[in-house]
This record gives structure tokens, sequence and C-alpha cells, in this order.
């Protein structure tokens, strides 16, 4: 090539570069190391038989206490009452009584 451009433009079959300057040579991804977040995953065949299993044992399962001893009523208490009224009745109002019964223990009416 004329003027030199030798080094910047190889013939075909040639190194990408001079030696040493980076241009070319070895592939970079070759050089590179390895992803340190990369995690190989099991074959799906070995997963599928754990899926629906427990991470602990049943027996270490704690039961949930029966009252956490919070008014269940307590959103209707904490957030701004919305501007909404049925039959000129505050919403709030006609939701209050459902969210207490809701922490009443439950009642067997005898149906199976």
């Amino acid at each position: 090539m004329p003027g030199g451009l030798e080094e910047f433009f190889p013939e075909p079959g040639e190194p990408d570069g001079p030696e040493g300057s980076g241009l070319g040579g070895a592939d970079p991804a070759e050089d590179a190391d390895p992803d340190p977040l990369h995690v190989a995953d099991p074959p799906l065949a070995e997963c599928v038989d754990d899926f629906y299993s427990p991470s602990q044992p049943p027996s270490r399962l704690r039961p949930r206490p029966a009252d956490a001893g919070v008014p269940t009523d307590i959103l209707l208490r904490a957030l701004e009452p919305p501007a909404i009224k049925v039959r000129h009745i505050p919403l709030a109002d006609i939701l209050r009584p459902a969210y207490r019964t809701l922490g009443e223990p439950a009642q067997q009416d005898g149906r199976g």
C-alpha cells in the first residue's frame, strides 16, 4: 500500500495489526476473565422434583398468634376517608362494621 498504510490496513491473511499495538492478534474474548456474577444453573430435570418441597421441615414452622393485637379497621382509622358517599352515607362508615366483623372469631353455623 502506498504511503506506509500497511500497518493500519493489513493485507488479507496477515495479522490484524502490528505486534504490541493492541490492534490485533488474539481474540480479546478469549483473554477476558469469566464473568464473576455468572452462576451455572442446574439442569431442569434436577430442579423439578424439589420445586414444591418446603425449604424447611414442617416441624420448624411456628403457629401464628391467634390475635395480632391490631384492630381490623386500622386502615379506616389511619387513612383519609374517601370523599365517596353511598345514599348520603360516607363509605368509611359503611365499611367499618364489615371490617370489625372480620376480626371476630369465626362462628360455626352448623353447615358442613
